[in-house]
């Protein structure tokens, strides 16, 4: 079939466009025949469970009827869990938090991506620590707990959230990205030397780092240490509140800000999931109104749209489909 032109394709003749495309995107990729089939499926779905992010399989149509070869005695490869290297780490990352005087935790995506997210929150309620999110985070954890301070984003906005994070003389950072939506643009000042990261395959003290450690036996690991902390006194919740609605004044039925987002905050209810764009709206989800709600956007693709945007009211005004605003 080499250089036909058929469906699935750019129409050139050239088969691999779109395989080799997916390099950039996929953790792992293979094209498969009926030598290499069952070891190279074991390969890309370990690196699939390993990373938590697509993999590319290709089948030639003219492979499709080969007869499978199995190697005797062949059996598939399980990665084990260093549980005695994530206990030592969270001993490590213990003993530091109970030198601390002003301790922080910074809260990440990645906690739930790769399987900490009940451990974190055992974590939490059991240490009293006060935490923060920041805002391609939001809902990952309990924002009506007392512990939660509020969301960080640098200095861009919520400056007495700032305030705190970066005076604590230990910021503990879970699964945690510093991109720059979520640093308010690269405003944040966390000196290094107080930070430890627990990241998906590695946590980093200060300029070191421990490595082929998995986030999630982490996050267990302190979870179950979590207990001898000292008790801990959080200022409570530093973010903003969200201004009453107020009716414009010489109303002329348009919809303008500062009654926009009240009409979100009375629509929405505890574990609504909101998909919006990365524009204003996104920076909105801080607001204190906006607690237990669960709010999605690309913190990378970047959308460029600022201010009230049509596109908001489709998702606001249409019915409710399980708990899901579309």
């Amino acid at each position: 079939m080499k250089n036909r032109l058929v469906h699935h394709t750019l129409g050139n003749g050239q088969f691999m466009a779109f395989y080799d495309a997916a390099a950039h995107i996929v953790c792992a990729q293979t094209i498969l025949d009926g030598q290499n089939c069952v070891q190279e499926v074991e390969r890309v779905l370990a690196a699939l469970y390993k990373e938590w992010r697509p993999i590319c399989i290709g089948i030639p149509s003219d492979a499709a009827h080969n007869e499978v070869v199995v190697v005797e005695g062949h059996k598939p490869s399980r990665s084990q869990p260093n549980k005695v290297q994530a206990e030592y780490v969270a001993k490590r990352i213990i003993a530091q938090l109970e030198q601390s005087k002003t301790p922080c935790v910074l809260l990440g995506i990645l906690t739930a991506r790769f399987g900490g997210q009940e451990a974190m929150q055992q974590f939490l309620k059991r240490s009293g620590l006060p935490y923060v999110t920041m805002y391609m985070d939001k809902g990952v954890v309990d924002e009506q707990d007392a512990g939660f301070i509020g969301m960080y984003s640098g200095h861009l906005v919520q400056e007495a959230v700032a305030h705190f994070v970066e005076q604590a003389d230990l910021v503990l950072t879970l699964g945690a990205e510093m991109t720059d939506f979520n640093t308010g643009t690269f405003t944040q000042t966390l000196n290094p030397d107080r930070v430890i990261s627990v990241m998906p395959h590695e946590v980093r003290f200060g300029d070191g780092a421990v490595y082929a450690v998995a986030l999630v036996e982490v996050m267990e690991a302190l979870a179950a240490l979590a207990g001898t902390l000292p008790a801990y006194t959080g200022p409570g919740y530093l973010g903003t509140e969200l201004a009453p609605q107020q009716a414009d004044e010489g109303d002329d039925g348009a919809i303008r800000t500062h009654t926009l987002y009240s009409a979100v905050k009375d629509h929405l209810r505890v574990g609504d999931i909101v998909v919006s764009e990365t524009g204003t709206i996104a920076w909105v989800w801080g607001l204190s109104a906006y607690q237990r709600v669960y709010a999605m956007r690309s913190k990378v693709y970047g959308g460029p749209l600022v201010g009230p945007h049509p596109l908001l009211l489709v998702w606001l005004w249409q019915p409710r489909i399980n708990g899901l605003s579309c």
